[in-house]
């Protein structure tokens, strides 16, 4: 419904003019648009192939770490990544590692 876009909203106003300090990562599974060609053949493959295309979770979240990555002379570092094969509940585990780095890994 658009909460993450009230979400982004706010997060950009609280970063005022000041220069910030701030890391981001958003990470999505490829599969989280498209259906692998397993699930296209389930009988209703071609019902979620809709619903996923039509929310374009990886085009969203391409889309806000674009814009996010804008910010980048108020001290926002973006870091974007996606999983081939992943969807939006096997993606949990694949990012767990790299999540755990981003969030221990000191900045420059």
């Amino acid at each position: 419904g658009g909460a993450i876009l009230d979400s982004e909203r706010a997060f950009t106003a609280a970063l005022g003019e000041g220069h910030r300090d701030v890391r981001v990562m958003i990470a999505v599974g490829a599969l989280e648009q498209t259906l692998s060609a397993r699930e296209s053949a389930e009988p209703d493959g071609a019902k979620r192939a809709q619903w996923l295309a039509q929310n374009r979770m990886v085009d969203n979240a391409r889309d806000m770490a674009d814009r996010l990555g804008a910010l980048a002379s108020r001290g926002v570092a973006v870091t974007y990544a996606e999983f081939p094969g992943e969807t939006h509940v096997s993606v949990l585990p694949a990012v767990l590692s790299r999540a755990l780095r981003f969030a221990l890994e000191r900045s420059p």
